[in-house]
């Protein structure tokens, strides 16, 4: 990640919420900051054609 960036987390369920994953992340021993802040929903994760995930549109879509 660069400098300055943020942690963003496509998720295809509502329920999903940073308090939760901060929860989790405490009880396992991950550090704040690698628990993302940005939660989006989305039905299903951009693919390109060779059914690999497209994280450029991914990135676009947490602008």
């Amino acid at each position: 990640m660069q400098k300055g960036g943020r942690l963003m987390l496509l998720a295809d369920r509502q329920e999903d919420d940073h308090e939760i994953l901060l929860q989790q992340a405490r009880i396992e021993g991950a550090a704040e900051i690698e628990v993302p802040r940005v939660i989006i929903a989305v039905r299903e994760l951009p693919l390109l054609g060779s059914g690999k995930v497209d994280y450029a549109a991914a990135r676009l879509l947490g602008e």
